[in-house]
């Protein structure tokens, strides 16, 4: 998704959609929040794959005593995740 939206952005002879001004600028903003909440989503649904289970905060939380209904659902973002640790 993201290396169609970079080719449809790139700035060619004849191509309208970079002189919309504002409109050019919303579309970029809506398109990069799409990508993100796509990654996000990717990242949501593949928990399993991203072996999660190994990272120790929630199992730290069990073993101290914690009621499991106060853990809630982790997610782990990636540290190449733009916000993640």
């Amino acid at each position: 998704m993201m290396q169609f939206y970079s080719y449809r952005l790139q700035i060619r002879d004849g191509d309208w959609i970079q002189s919309a001004s504002r409109l050019y600028q919303q579309y970029i903003v809506d398109q990069y929040a799409k990508i993100e909440q796509n990654r996000l989503n990717y990242l949501r649904q593949n928990q399993l794959e991203l072996r999660t289970e190994f990272y120790q905060g929630a199992v730290d939380a069990i073993h101290a005593g914690d009621n499991s209904n106060n853990i809630g659902r982790h997610i782990i973002l990636l540290s190449t995740f733009a916000g993640g640790s």
